[in-house]
Formats: C-alpha cells, structure tokens, sequence
C-alpha cells in the first residue's frame, strides 16, 4: 500500500468535494465554469479505452450524478454498503480494462443508520463501529481482487466536526481530515507499485494525476492540489491555512 497520512479534502460537504477531486475544475472555477466538469476521470477511462462503471450506495447529486451519467455502465444500489461487493464480483469477469467507481455512504451522518442491526450501537459509537464496518466493506473488496492487476485508490470525500455529541459539516481543518490510500493486486507491474507513507500534507485532488498515471497516460507536471486551495460552504475559495481549527 501507499498511504497519505496526512491527507486533507478541498471541501467540507460531498456536492462540492467529489466533482472537485474526480475532475481538473479548481475551486477558483466552481462557480463560473461548471463546464469543466466534463474534464472528469470518466470521460479519461472512455477515452483511453476502458470500459467504465460508476456502482454507488449514495443518491443521486447535481455535480457527482454529471460525472457519473457518463459511465458506460452505471448503477445505483440499495441497502448498506457491502452490498456493492456482489456488484462488484460481476464487473470484475472479462479480460477487457476496466475503470470503477465505488461511490459508498460510509461512516456520513448519521452514522447510526449505516449499519445493519448486527454492527448496532449508540451515540458517537456508531461513527467508530461505521468505521469497522467499512474496514470490513474493504477487506472483502482486497480479498477478491487480490490476485488480480487491480489498483484500488481509496479516499473519504471529506471529514466532520465533532462538537459534543455531534458531528457537523461546517468549514474547519477537522472537517477535511481524512483517509486516503492506494492498494495494490499481487499482480500489479513493479513499475506502478509505489508503496510506503507519504508524510507531507496531501489534498485528495492529487486523485486526478495519480489515475491518470495509472491509466498510462501523462499527468500534468504541476496540478491544483499543490495550491491547496479549499472551497468553502459559501463557494468561496480560499487558502487551507485560513481555515479554522
């Protein structure tokens, strides 16, 4: 694996987040050039001949539904998240290349409800156990994929708050704290798995060169995440360091 240990997202909610890491528009464009959209990860896997898929847990949303209608294969599926993994074990079959999206709820308020009854507990609980859960959700997707050329690149769209006893969406350096990791198949050319810790701080938009890397093609020389620059609630772009705690 290559792990981000200190990973941040370029937004708090996932309207904004998604679209922000799964195309090239930069948060200085998100309210004038919504047509940027179109420079998205899907559009690259078409275009360089995969076949595409988009399987998702969550509804539908203006920004993440654009890129996702552009799958060639698409599929939004209800009930907790493992129930992605049979979805998945269908798309896997075939010799062509292949691009998936696996767009999950996770551990997304109110985590209590993103369980089922046999991972059930109380309160801030819940968000912990959600995390298992999707641990759990993972593992079995590692499993199958395992003696694969596969390339699984893992990130949480954004984090949450914690005041009290709630978690919130709201603009803070808590809120863009999250996971975000590449795993690799045992079968995955030496040449592509770079594996260790990245310590330095990293935003989850850097996804965008790293697919396209995976995907033969080559990634711009300079990109946004290296700006750093964080959508706000009020779609403001600013600076991540002005961010409060």
């Amino acid at each position: 694996m290559m792990i981000f240990d200190h990973a941040v997202s370029p937004a708090g909610i996932t309207n904004l987040s998604v679209p922000l890491m799964l195309s090239s528009i930069h948060p200085d464009e998100f309210k004038q050039r919504y047509d940027k959209l179109s420079y998205n990860v899907i559009n690259l896997a078409n275009q360089s001949g995969y076949n595409s898929f988009w399987l998702s847990t969550q509804a539908s949303s203006r920004g993440i539904t654009a890129i996702a209608s552009l799958s060639k294969n698409k599929k939004w599926i209800n009930g907790y998240d493992e129930v992605i993994i049979p979805e998945l074990k269908k798309v896997i079959h075939g010799s062509e290349n292949k691009f998936v999206v696996l767009h999950i709820m996770g551990s997304h308020p109110n985590p209590c409800n993103r369980l089922p009854s046999t991972w059930n507990s109380e309160g801030l609980n819940c968000y912990d156990s959600s995390v298992k859960y999707t641990d759990y959700v993972l593992g079995s997707i590692f499993n199958m994929l395992k003696n694969t050329n596969s390339v699984v690149i893992y990130v949480a769209d954004h984090g949450l708050k914690v005041q009290g006893s709630k978690l919130l969406h709201i603009d803070s350096k808590e809120s863009t704290q999250v996971p975000f990791f590449i795993w690799f198949g045992d079968k995955v050319p030496s040449v592509y798995k770079i594996t260790g810790r990245e310590a330095l701080q990293t935003q989850t938009t850097y996804i965008y060169p790293l697919i396209m890397k995976y995907m033969g093609l080559e990634a711009p020389s300079t990109y946004k995440n290296q700006e750093n620059k964080y959508l706000n609630l009020e779609m403001e772009s600013i600076n991540y360091s002005k961010l409060p705690e």
